[in-house]
């Protein structure tokens, strides 16, 4: 009871476990196979789970058996429990999209820890967000799963002294190829329902009905071929091999990197950040004579490192002011840097939605009409602002 009210579950679960032990080598595994249904009310989702529960021996072995698993059977990783899915299924359209959780980082964590943590809950993200794309495909959905992607990317440069091995290059790869899979559908969803809205919104011309319709069948291709990329089998082993190499990758035994993956991420944090700073703080001092390619090359290092102070600000709690500042002038650099981009790319995108030459460039005269140098202007102002930060992490 509940202020004189009966409580009620918001959903309840019916499921069947089958426990098996298996052994490999050294290392012994438990493998529980759930099966069953969430139910919420009226609604159902079926469950078909194997958890994997390393009881003996090293991590690699459980990794090694998932993959061999994998081989048979198309497995997905999901790191969602049953009490996640059944609030998700209770709560349907009024769900949030997935988001990234603090990854509870202190002064006190080791570098091989920081790592570990930013990872996890990159990968909890990745995962989520690619559940949520296979059950109902949307903007803020694809969005979340290419953020995912990248900042898992990310992490693998700014903990570069640890993520040197081949496993490493190849995840890299991986996530590189995976994110791109989102480029197109996530560079439509932004032209239609910001540039094009604004742009549009009262312009008249010739075609305008003909390239609307050509904008949304490409926008509805885009997302039959990233469906097709998160359902593919190379998707399912982007996620496995980001696990594996987090939980048991070489750098977590190699003796050579002992001395690093052991030190104080405090240490190696400020000379990440410091780094990072760098390399944008250079790039930016030859602002005026980059061209829109090398205008995007200092957007990716922005990037890396507005993720870099994101992640590892809570290791210095000492400067929560001047964390938030320098993160906000990183966010700052990234928004006027991505709108030169996105006019950069603006005409490209055009020509993919529609070949008829007089479509393209009527939609070009309505859409390229912001003033660029009044993008340069902020963008310059924003890099300044940036390099002038107080530091944090000093």
């Amino acid at each position: 009871m509940l202020n004189g009210e009966p409580l009620h579950p918001v959903f309840t679960t019916r499921i069947e476990r089958t426990v098996r032990l298996v052994r490999i080598g050294e290392a012994e595994i438990e493998a529980a196979l759930d099966r069953g249904e969430l139910h919420a009310g009226s609604l159902r989702a079926a469950v078909c789970e194997l958890e994997l529960e390393l009881k003996a021996g090293q991590p690699a072995a459980l990794f090694d058996l998932g993959r061999q698993l994998s081989q048979r059977v198309p497995l997905r990783l999901s790191l969602s429990s049953k009490a996640e899915r059944g609030y998700g299924l209770a709560l349907g359209d009024r769900a949030a999209p997935p988001r990234r959780q603090s990854a509870g980082l202190t002064p006190h964590a080791s570098v091989g820890e920081a790592l570990q943590a930013l990872g996890r809950v990159d990968l909890a993200h990745l995962c989520a967000a690619l559940e949520a794309l296979r059950d109902h495909p949307d903007p803020e959905d694809l969005h979340q799963a290419r953020v995912a992607a990248r900042r898992l990317r990310a992490l693998l440069k700014i903990f570069k002294p640890l993520a040197q091995d081949e496993a490493a290059q190849r995840l890299d790869a991986a996530l590189d190829w995976l994110a791109a899979e989102f480029d197109t559908a996530r560079d439509l969803d932004v032209f239609a329902g910001e540039v094009w809205e604004r742009a549009a919104s009262g312009a008249a011309f010739s075609g305008r009905d003909a390239f609307e319709r050509a904008l949304k069948a490409a926008r509805a291709n885009a997302y039959l071929k990233l469906e097709a990329a998160v359902a593919s089998p190379r998707a399912r082993d982007v996620l496995l091999e980001t696990a594996a190499w987090l939980e048991a990758g070489a750098w977590t035994t190699d003796p050579a990197l002992r001395k690093v993956r052991e030190g104080r991420a405090v240490a190696f944090a400020g000379k990440a950040l410091e780094h990072r700073l760098r390399q944008v703080a250079t790039r930016a001092q030859d602002f005026e004579d980059l061209d829109a390619h090398g205008r995007h090359r200092l957007r990716l290092k922005g990037k890396i490192l507005r993720y870099a102070a994101e992640d590892l600000s809570p290791l210095f709690p000492a400067h929560p002011k001047r964390a938030r500042r320098f993160v906000e002038a990183a966010r700052a650099v990234q928004d006027a840097l991505g709108a030169l981009n996105d006019r950069a790319v603006r005409r490209d995108l055009i020509r993919q939605v529609t070949p008829d030459e007089a479509l393209a460039h009527a939609a070009e005269r309505v859409t390229l009409g912001d003033d660029e140098s009044e993008l340069l202007s902020a963008a310059r102002a924003a890099l300044s602002d940036l390099v002038g930060a107080k530091r944090f992490w000093s």
